[in-house]
């Protein structure tokens, strides 16, 4: 039986509140990514505190587990940092670090395959 979509965005979701708190960056809400969206970015992040995330693209493949994590650490680094400079990238590098030294991966993995 194939994972559910539900069950891994609970996931992500727990992840990215669950670093956020441990970086102490500032995440105010989470949320789906519009499906319009979806083929122009796979995450966003508002310089309010909001980040917004798709589990699967447009046409309604899953991204790549290494992909979601990927977007996980880059959403959260741009909690603090609005572009991509090396104060963004340092945090993104220890957020990526992070998650897949924890196991993030290993489980998203686990969930995208059932």
């Amino acid at each position: 039986m194939q994972t559910s979509d539900e069950e891994l965005w609970l996931h992500i979701s727990i992840t990215l509140w669950t670093y956020a708190e441990r970086f102490s960056l500032p995440l105010k809400k989470v949320r789906r990514m519009p499906r319009r969206d979806r083929d122009r970015y796979d995450g966003s992040c508002s310089n309010r505190g909001k980040i917004r995330i798709t589990v699967r693209r447009k046409n309604g493949t899953l991204l790549k587990p290494w992909e979601l994590v990927d977007v996980m650490a880059h959403e959260l680094a741009h909690l603090p940092f609005q572009d991509h400079k090396k104060a963004w990238f340092k945090l993104y590098t220890v957020l990526l670090h992070a998650m897949a030294h924890e196991g993030v991966i290993d489980k998203v993995r686990v969930l995208c395959k059932g």
